[in-house]
C-alpha cells in the first residue's frame, strides 16, 4: 500500500512536523509505503519552481522520517508539466533519488513514455508511476515496461476529472486488470 498523505499546504509544515504528522495518520493501518506530498512544482501544496526550497524540504523530511520510522519513503514526483526536468537535475544534483527508496513519476497522455525515460535517465533508483491517464495502460507498459508499478490516477472522484476516470474507460479498465503482477 502507498499511503499519501494530503494537506493543501505541505509545504507551509516544518519537515519534522509534517513527518509526526505522516506518522499519526499512518498508525494503525497496514504496512505500506509513504509518499509525503504531490508534484511540488504546482501550486495545490503551495509549490513553486523553487527547487532549491524543496531540495531543502525534502532533505529535511527524509533526515527526520528515518529517525521516527521504517517505512519507505517515495520521493515525490514532480508534475509533468511547465519546467518539471529543470527541476529533476537538481534533485538529482542534491542526492534525493539516494535519500529516498522509490522515484515516484506521473505520466499522462501521448507523452507517458518520454516523461518515465527522461525521470529514469536523470534520477536513479527504483520508478513506480503514481499517477497515469489518458494513456491504454498495456500498450503503455508494452512499449517498454517503464517502472516497477504503476497506479491509475483516477477511480471516481469529481465530475471534472471525468475523462480521466479508469471505471468510465472499459477498455482502459481492462488493458489496466490485465497488466504484469506488480503493475
Amino acid at each position: 500500500l502507498l499511503y499519501r498523505t494530503y494537506a493543501g499546504n505541505v509545504l507551509d509544515w516544518q519537515p519534522s512536523d509534517w513527518a509526526e504528522e505522516c506518522r499519526h495518520r499512518m498508525e494503525g493501518c497496514p504496512a505500506g509505503e509513504l509518499l509525503p506530498g504531490n508534484e511540488f512544482n504546482l501550486g495545490v501544496e503551495h509549490g513553486s519552481e523553487i527547487w532549491s526550497d524543496h531540495i531543502q524540504w525534502l532533505t529535511m523530511f527524509a533526515a527526520y522520517w528515518r529517525k521516527i520510522s521504517k517505512v519507505p519513503l517515495h520521493l515525490p514526483a514532480l508534475s509533468p508539466s511547465a519546467r518539471w526536468v529543470e527541476g529533476l537535475l537538481p534533485y538529482q544534483k542534491a542526492g534525493l533519488d539516494t535519500l529516498f527508496d522509490r522515484i515516484d513519476c506521473h505520466a499522462y497522455g501521448p507523452d507517458a513514455a518520454e516523461v518515465v525515460e527522461v525521470t529514469k535517465g536523470i534520477l536513479h533508483g527504483p520508478i513506480d508511476v503514481t499517477e497515469m491517464n489518458a494513456v491504454n495502460p498495456r500498450a503503455f507498459w508494452d512499449a517498454n515496461p517503464p517502472a516497477e508499478s504503476a497506479t491509475w490516477f483516477i477511480v471516481g472522484g469529481s465530475d471534472d476529472w471525468a475523462e480521466y476516470d479508469l471505471l468510465k474507460q472499459p477498455e482502459h479498465y481492462q488493458s489496466f486488470k490485465h497488466l504484469p503482477t506488480g503493475g
